[in-house]
């Protein structure tokens, strides 16, 4: 199936998200990519690790919307690229309540680099070059170190508030964390990370890729506006003009139209 004339777009029903039970969750803490550190009291996630509470891919999680009250994602965003990031980063707001908090544990990657260029040693250059690409095993590679600046951007997109660096867990060699928080009002965003949810890792047309899952710059903006016109007027005129605006836009499917059209309704209402 492809998305209007552009994108190519992956939608079976097993790829939904909630095929995890409420009778499953035996915590609303969230582990993301444990691999073995194992925590207690967490449900643990991981593609690759047996120790595992689920076996399953950070960028597509099975689990319901607004589940848990923190998720922790410790040494894992690295691990995902850009658009993967952008996924899992999604699907964590996505899952969090509202007013769920997110932490993120990573290299620093500047800091990595000005060391490794001090470093004298060889054996510490060689060490801080496993930090900074990782290993050659499946889970085990890096394949995008985000600078602070950027990753602390990329929150703010997706939604994400009250963004602060706290102290990392890991410091044997150089890490950062980010403790943020799901706004306690999380439309659209929370809209926008269902529908990123649907769109697909890979695209041939990098720009409309990328476009596309920056979707409030391309059609969604021009929807809220009018719904925000809506709510404050309460005139018919204006919803109407949201839900067709959208759905005249090429980069999206029916289907996706019709879920994101729903939410509007639910939006224009509040």
């Amino acid at each position: 199936m492809r998305i209007g004339n552009h994108i190519p777009l992956e939608l079976d029903t097993m790829s939904l998200p909630g095929k995890i039970s409420s009778s499953k969750m035996s915590s609303d803490r969230l582990n993301l990519g444990c691999g073995d550190a194992f925590k207690r009291g967490y449900i643990n996630v991981d593609l690759y690790s047996d120790k595992a509470d689920f076996r399953m891919d950070v960028t597509r999680l099975d689990f319901l919307d607004e589940v848990f009250q923190l998720v922790e994602a410790r040494h894992v965003i690295e691990h995902l690229g850009y658009v993967g990031s952008i996924k899992m980063l999604s699907e964590a707001y996505r899952a969090l309540k509202n007013g769920g908090m997110l932490i993120i544990e990573t290299p620093d990657i500047e800091k990595s680099f000005a060391e490794f260029l001090k470093a004298k040693n060889k054996t510490k250059k060689a060490k801080l070059l496993n930090w900074i690409y990782g290993l050659e095993y499946p889970g085990y590679y890096h394949r995008f170190c985000f600078p602070k600046e950027a990753l602390t951007e990329l929150l703010g997109h997706i939604g994400f508030d009250d963004i602060q660096f706290i102290t990392p867990k890991y410091r044997t060699f150089p890490s950062y964390c980010i403790k943020c928080r799901k706004p306690v009002e999380s439309e659209p965003h929370e809209t926008y990370s269902i529908i990123r949810r649907f769109l697909p890792l890979k695209n041939d047309n990098r720009k409309e890729y990328l476009d596309s899952l920056n979707l409030e710059k391309i059609v969604i903006w021009k929807s809220l506006e009018s719904m925000k016109k809506f709510v404050i007027t309460g005139k018919q005129e204006y919803y109407t003009s949201g839900l067709e605006s959208f759905r005249a836009s090429g980069y999206l499917s029916l289907r996706i139209k019709n879920i994101f059209a729903t939410r509007l309704g639910r939006y224009a209402k509040k």
